[in-house]
This record gives structure tokens, sequence and C-alpha cells, in this order.
């Protein structure tokens, strides 16, 4: 099985954003995506997301390209 792994914030999500994530459904067999904690965030942007943390991920939880999605952190 290939599973195929993403990263990004994903707090305004747009077009680009759906576009890459369907491309990436279509390169393996299970397809991730890990949405960036706020401290995640934090650290490479000024400005923290205005939809909260739960709510990134349970958006796109609901797309049919998504298989899972979990809380991506550094350190852990």
């Amino acid at each position: 099985m290939k599973i195929v792994y993403t990263v990004g914030t994903f707090d305004m999500v747009h077009l680009g954003h759906l576009d890459l994530l369907e491309h990436c459904a279509t390169l393996g067999d299970k397809f991730i995506v890990g949405v960036a904690s706020d401290e995640v965030v934090d650290s490479y942007k000024r400005n923290v997301p205005i939809i909260p943390l739960e709510q990134r991920m349970q958006m796109l939880k609901a797309l049919k390209c998504v298989d899972d999605v979990d809380v991506f952190v550094i350190g852990e």
C-alpha cells in the first residue's frame, strides 16, 4: 500500500488547495493530510490562523479525496 502525505495550514481553503489535494489523492492508495498546529504556523507565519485547528481538520475530513487527517506538530 502506498500512502501519500502532505502538510499545510489550510486556513482559508481555496481552489489551489483543492487542486493540490485532489492531485495528491491520485498518487497512492491512501491520502493523509497533516494540518499544521497553531504553534507550527506561528513558527513560519506572522498571522495566526483565522479558523480554529479542529474546524480546519473537520473541513478537510469532509472532502472525498482525503482519507484521513491528523495534526502536524514539530518535535513529537
